[in-house]
């Protein structure tokens, strides 16, 4: 009976998982397809004498690879995004969550009324602590920092990335099943996944003369490219006419529901001199019409 109690206890968890996991899929579809709805009403709400409507991301084929190394190949329309929508339905950039928390996280961050991230940043520092069940780590908090792109009207996309790719949740469909993998892409794969998304594109505006802020880890880090391919590809197909900003270290995205704050944070970069540096890497966009030599 020992035996058969365990068992039975074994499978009514793996059930009760897998309940949950359904439920959670079901649900954050719904809310995808509320954000959609949402976008859609908000341009046809600006017409101007034309009707965009923005239900689905542009047709564009992609390559990255998975966390085991093989090469997949897939669509912008199976990347999983979200918008950033302000408390009054502006959409100022784009999330590709890949972890438990990101959606939820982003949403609130970008529903905050006062958004420090667009003038200001945080010098975060990460401390050890050991609670008895392992090392683990807690964020100390600097001073602010003015941004870059302080004077400059500002676009966020998020993914979580590395000095050489971004990672994005990608659905693949077969004929028997459907199932979601986590596809790393580099600098210029990325580029083209954000050129063809509806809410970045949306975020950007008409005129395409925004900055654009890249909340992901070591994008602007100088031990890869990430940074400069996202960059050089939005800048030559016209995609983005600013700049691009990139953290050089670790980024975290904080955001207080009782202030009604939404900050960055920027773990602190030292230079060759040991003296720190600023942590944000940045790729101007191309100078045009100059005269030659």
């Amino acid at each position: 009976m020992g035996r058969l109690a365990f068992q039975f206890e074994q499978v009514s968890k793996r059930i009760s998982q897998a309940l949950k996991e359904g439920a959670d899929t079901i649900g954050a579809r719904l809310l995808d397809t509320r954000e959609r709805i949402g976008v859609a009403t908000q341009d046809l709400a600006n017409v101007d004498g034309a009707v965009r409507i923005s239900w689905r991301d542009n047709d564009i084929d992609l390559h990255g690879t998975d966390r085991s190394g093989n090469s997949v190949r897939f669509n912008a329309r199976q990347v999983r995004s979200i918008p950033l929508r302000t408390s009054d339905g502006e959409v100022i950039g784009v999330s590709f969550p890949s972890k438990a928390d990101d959606a939820e996280e982003l949403r609130q961050w970008a529903r905050m009324p006062t958004r420090n991230a667009a003038i200001k940043y945080q010098d975060v520092e990460k401390i050890p602590t050991d609670d008895g069940d392992g090392v683990k780590h807690m964020w100390a908090f600097g001073p602010y920092v003015a941004t870059p792109w302080a004077d400059r009207d500002t676009i966020y996309a998020h993914a979580h990335g590395t000095a050489t790719s971004y990672d994005v949740k990608v659905t693949i469909r077969t004929p028997f099943r459907r199932r979601s993998t986590i596809v790393s892409l580099d600098g210029t794969e990325y580029g083209k996944l954000l050129e063809a998304n509806r809410y970045f594109t949306r975020a950007a505006g008409a005129t395409k003369d925004k900055d654009l802020v890249l909340i992901s880890c070591n994008a602007g880090s100088p031990d890869g490219s990430a940074l400069e391919g996202t960059a050089a590809h939005l800048h030559e197909s016209g995609a983005l006419t600013g700049s691009v900003h990139g953290f050089i270290n670790e980024v975290i995205w904080p955001s207080n529901p009782v202030t009604g704050e939404a900050n960055l944070g920027a773990a602190q970069v030292t230079g060759a001199s040991g003296a720190p540096t600023s942590p944000i890497a940045t790729v101007p966009p191309p100078t045009t019409g100059s005269d030659p030599p």
